[in-house]
């Protein structure tokens, strides 16, 4: 994640992109194994909200990669990049 984004390598904001992924379809999984363990109602709030929260850490990673892929965000325009940010 971090260290993928400050050396601009798309590999790992890849892998760490597919880490939250397959970490929400274990949590799932596991959730409706337990739930159908202990006759328990299927834990849909619980995998929405997990859902949203997931695709908010998600889109950042996947959006890096874009403007990585498409030349937008590289070492040399990055103080252009940075200057463009509301907050600076």
């Amino acid at each position: 994640g971090i260290w993928g984004a400050y050396t601009y390598n798309i590999l790992a904001i890849g892998v760490s992109a597919l880490f939250i992924v397959v970490r929400y379809i274990v949590e799932v999984s596991l959730a409706i194994q337990f739930s159908n363990s202990y006759d328990l109602p299927t834990p849909t709030l619980q995998c929405v909200i997990t859902a949203v929260v997931d695709t908010l850490f998600v889109y950042p990673h996947v959006g890096l990669i874009r403007e990585i892929n498409n030349g937008i965000m590289t070492p040399e325009t990055y103080p252009r990049e940075k200057a463009s940010c509301c907050c600076v």
